[in-house]
């Protein structure tokens, strides 16, 4: 299945969830604070992204009953050897532990798009690029502006570091065209990961 049909999957599922959840009046509520289902608009990119924005509204939280719905839903898009790590009232008041969920999920979506995509295109690289402030762990520091030249060991690496939550970890993958690699490097901005 192509990334491409996978979104269209998960824009109807999501809704669907919608459409489901929320009665005639809810959702006119949720239409009054500015919240409608997104899933057949022209930018709608994936479902743990609408979420997302969704629980971070924060007119929708003093609509807890509302509210709650959309967390339930937030949490359930998480990868199921993830749930049991969760922790509700975090998501709730901490936007860097509830944003690590949404960056995991995006992370790995670039990771298997372009993947997919080299099956038949030229050769791309990966440049892991974590937001570094005063919020960033370690762990992530390491990455920073490194250039991947083999899928594998990126993989390696991405499994390791998103295997539990870690606050304030906002690491973005990018997918860099050989040249654009190159120039980088060539002017310090990235260095090649060496294992």
């Amino acid at each position: 299945m192509t990334i491409h049909e996978q979104s269209k999957i998960e824009a109807s599922n999501h809704r669907e969830w919608f459409q489901s959840t929320f009665n005639a009046d809810e959702i006119e509520q949720l239409r009054n604070i500015g919240i409608v289902c997104q899933a057949d608009h022209k930018f709608y990119k994936n479902e743990i992204l609408d979420i997302f924005g969704h629980i971070e509204n924060r007119k929708l939280k003093k609509l807890d009953k509302l509210y709650q719905k959309f967390l339930d839903r937030y949490i359930s898009l998480i990868p199921t050897f993830l749930i049991a790590l969760v922790d509700r009232d975090l998501i709730e008041s901490d936007i860097y532990y509830a944003a690590w969920f949404f960056n995991r999920h995006s992370f790995f979506f670039e990771f298997e798009r372009e993947s997919q995509k080299s099956l038949t295109n030229k050769t791309k690289l990966f440049l892991w690029s974590p937001v570094v402030d005063i919020h960033t762990p370690n762990e992530c520091k390491k990455y920073a502006n490194k250039v991947f030249s083999t899928n594998e060991t990126l993989l390696e690496h991405a499994v390791i570091h998103w295997e539990k939550p870690r606050r304030g970890c906002r690491c973005a993958l990018l997918v860099l065209s050989e040249q654009h690699a190159r120039k980088g490097i060539e002017s310090g901005r990235y260095t090649m990961w060496e294992s």
